[in-house]
């Protein structure tokens, strides 16, 4: 059996969903002394998290892990909303910028959105509308609704009224 098809997977899941962290926690890193990279991301998603387990620092750790050794979207996607929000650390959106940057090619719709939204507010030094709007459209196209409340505001607040309504 492989590691994908492997039950612990489902346990951990089912024991994430029924409130025992612990129990996932302890299953996702079964999984990844076993070689399943993806359970690092899992890892950095379960101290994230608001629940007992919550602890930055080792979802960073997890996170960091998942994304510089083994270029995992999820780890790169959690390690950059750490920057953008700052939890655990500074918030830093030149890293977060980075790291969409890095990810862009993906082309995943959290991406686009969060590349929209440091463009749209200038979080690099100065706005870049036409960047924000592209980013916008990208995600709107890959079903992402935020994006398009995001998208709305930005013509809203520069005077295009009749896009805004429109979206």
């Amino acid at each position: 059996m492989s590691l994908e098809e492997d039950p612990r997977w489902d346990r951990a899941f089912e024991a994430w969903n029924s409130g025992d962290s612990e129990g996932a926690i302890f299953l996702y890193k079964s999984l990844a002394t076993d070689g399943a990279n993806a359970a690092y991301a899992r890892l950095g998603e379960a101290y994230e998290s608001e629940g007992e387990s919550h602890n930055f620092n080792e979802a960073l750790r997890w996170y960091r892990k998942s994304y510089y050794e083994h270029s995992d979207l999820s780890g790169a996607l959690g390690l950059a909303r750490m920057y953008y929000y700052g939890k655990g650390v500074e918030k830093d959106y030149n890293h977060a910028f980075n790291i969409y940057n890095d990810i862009k090619l993906s082309h995943n719709a959290v991406v686009y959105l969060m590349l929209g939204r440091i463009y749209n507010y200038g979080y690099l030094g100065r706005n870049d509308l036409r960047k924000a709007k592209t980013n916008y459209l990208k995600s709107i196209a890959k079903g992402n609704l935020p994006a398009i409340r995001n998208l709305a505001y930005l013509e809203r607040n520069n005077g295009n009224y009749f896009l805004f309504i429109k979206l």
